[in-house]
């Protein structure tokens, strides 16, 4: 019965390796508990009969009041006068009803501490669920790791390949313009040496011309060069900047997991502590 104050069981209860014969020698106890789902059960009366004094053929509702234990036994004939034995009867089952209720209560003593033993292996199994959940978040943050050092290390290969085949792009383009210019030497040259005798004063002048737009052409080139190293440079060390800004980044988010853990740890502790502090509690009282 639940959410009631006035529980009605309705129950019927048959006792089948009893004989008639044994009735007159017997009492019948009937308790009542409060079943707790949290602590220990609450005792609330017990009513005891006495099945010598029953009539058996009144199959009428009986009213009766609950005692607390250790009562005498309800007599349903109260005029009916015992005799001496019966009175010794009646104790020794008393007796025998007593030992049986002290038997349950050190049977229910034990059966409490089998659950609280099994709560304990419950809680160190998931103690130990956890500490296994920990450990593969962590095995999964190092993996995760060593794939992303693993992308950096293709991407800076990648960068050397394209910074490798811009190097040699920029050598055979200068390749190309030395070609090139040595072949305008030499159509220079070959047209300077036909006109020589005719044209030796203007020939020397485009020489002299020639060779300032060479050296403009050099210096030009240099400056590129210098522009280009300086533009490189500057990408490099962006992108060194950049996988700096990362790793502290990485290694803060690592950090503040670990910081997490250890409060978590810390507080798992401290409930564990506390609990087996009420536990100690509970056993002292």
């Amino acid at each position: 019965a639940k959410k009631t104050l006035s529980p009605q069981f309705n129950e019927s209860i048959n006792y089948n390796k009893l004989r008639p014969e044994e009735l007159g020698s017997s009492v019948l106890q009937v308790s009542i508990w409060d079943n707790a789902k949290l602590g220990h059960n609450s005792f609330l009366g017990e009513v005891r009969i006495d099945l010598s004094a029953v009539d058996f053929s009144n199959t009428s509702p009986r009213t009766l009041n609950l005692q607390e234990a250790g009562s005498s036994p309800l007599l349903l004939d109260e005029d009916e006068e015992e005799t001496e034995e019966e009175k010794r009867e009646l104790e020794a089952r008393m007796q025998r009803m007593k030992e049986e209720r002290l038997r349950q209560e050190q049977e229910e003593v034990q059966r409490r501490k089998e659950q609280e033993q099994q709560e304990k292996e419950r809680e160190e199994r998931e103690r130990q669920l956890e500490e296994e959940r920990k450990a593969r978040e962590v095995e999964e943050c190092q993996r995760l790791e060593q794939e992303q050092a693993e992308r950096q290390r293709l991407k800076e290969a990648e960068e050397r390949e394209r910074e490798e085949e811009l190097r040699q792009q920029r050598e055979e383009e200068q390749r190309q313009k030395e070609l090139e210019l040595q072949e305008k030497k030499e159509a220079a040259e070959k047209q300077r040496l036909e006109q020589e005798e005719e044209e030796k004063r203007t020939k020397q002048l485009e020489e002299d011309k020639h060779r300032q737009l060479q050296q403009q052409q050099e210096e030009e080139d240099m400056r590129l060069q210098e522009e280009e190293h300086r533009r490189k440079q500057e990408e490099e060390d962006s992108v060194q900047r950049e996988e700096e800004k990362r790793q502290k980044e990485l290694d803060e988010d690592i950090r503040q997991r670990q910081l997490e853990e250890e409060r978590h740890q810390k507080q798992l502790e401290e409930e564990e502590e506390k609990r087996l502090a009420a536990e100690e509690e509970k056993k002292r009282l």
